[in-house]
């Protein structure tokens, strides 16, 4: 007979080691700044090679070492679903700068609102963000959206990400409402 505690427990354990396994895999496609291409180029290497098999004059170092570390983690119990989570996020986090583009197109704002917007993106500034009623000029909404010095040091990527959920939180408490952006940059 089992005890449920033990299994319990055997689950956490498993987990917390698919956690550190995972966190260790994008820490390496980050630090080494890989794109998505080659993150799924090394996925579907380590697939359909043997890593000891690897010819590293075929194929980039980075995406060779790559597939050895997802090829070392599926041996180690990473499930292969896992890896390919890991390569679909970088695939969207990639398309994240178009998408946030593409989405302040969509917004029910004014053309310099937009312009500001999108120039708070491609120019990495940080700041705040002041929402406005457009016939009243008063700020409406959450009070601000504060974009931290923190912020400067993340990639495009992960910029545009966290950039485009704020703001599709914001959008979506204005509902089709127009309304207007102000912006004050901090040095």
């Amino acid at each position: 007979m089992y005890n449920a505690e033990q299994l319990k427990t055997s689950h956490e354990k498993e987990a917390d080691r698919s956690e550190v396994i995972a966190k260790s895999l994008r820490d390496f496609i980050r630090s080494n700044k890989m794109n998505a291409q080659q993150v799924e180029d090394a996925y579907f290497f380590s697939i359909d090679h043997d890593s000891t098999d690897i010819d590293e004059n075929d194929h980039e170092n980075l995406v060779v070492t790559l597939a050895r570390q997802f090829s070392d983690a599926e041996k180690e119990g990473f499930a292969l679903n896992e890896i390919g989570d890991i390569v679909s996020e970088m695939q969207r986090r990639t398309g994240a700068p178009e998408q946030l583009l593409t989405y302040i197109n969509s917004f029910p704002v004014d053309d310099r609102s937009r312009r500001l917007l999108r120039s708070i993106f491609e120019q990495n500034r940080v700041g705040e963000i002041r929402f406005v009623d457009p016939t009243t000029l008063k700020y409406i909404g959450p009070k601000s959206m504060r974009l931290p010095n923190a912020f400067k040091s993340l990639s495009a990527e992960e910029r545009a990400e966290k950039l485009f959920n704020a703001l599709s939180r914001v959008v979506k408490h204005f509902g089709n409402k127009i309304f207007g952006i102000e912006f004050s940059e901090e040095g």
